[in-house]
């Protein structure tokens, strides 16, 4: 069974307890919806991909870079990003933070992260 959300009344009688408190998590998550919120469109890193689709977008913003990686895959896969190819310079230590969790860490050249089977990570990249 599937579901979906139709405005902004989460409280009928049949939801799902769990499905309910994970849709205001997600539909609360200021940092993630902040870069929704202004309505521009990321990039694909790679475009040619073979017989996939893209699975890393790039947003520059001034100086900063939002990427956001997502699994299309039921099982975990380590992804890596060249951050040369995000648009950054490889020799520059990056802060990165991922938004979705508020993980923050330092990376230089590459980003590596494990993701599950259908997740995806949103990271804000600032030399």
């Amino acid at each position: 069974m599937g579901s979906y959300c139709v405005g902004e009344n989460h409280a009928p009688v049949y939801w799902n307890v769990k499905l309910k408190q994970r849709a205001l998590e997600l539909l609360a998550h200021d940092s993630v919806l902040g870069v929704a919120r202004r309505g521009k469109t990321f990039r694909p890193v790679e475009a040619n991909t073979g017989d996939r689709a893209a699975d890393t977008f790039v947003l520059r913003e001034g100086s900063a870079f939002y990427v956001a990686i997502f699994n299309y895959r039921l099982t975990s896969e380590t992804k890596t990003v060249d951050l040369a190819r995000v648009g950054a310079s490889p020799r520059q230590k990056c802060h990165i933070t991922e938004l979705w969790s508020g993980t923050a860490l330092t990376v230089q050249g590459t980003l590596s992260t494990i993701l599950e089977g259908s997740q995806s990570k949103l990271f804000l990249l600032q030399p």
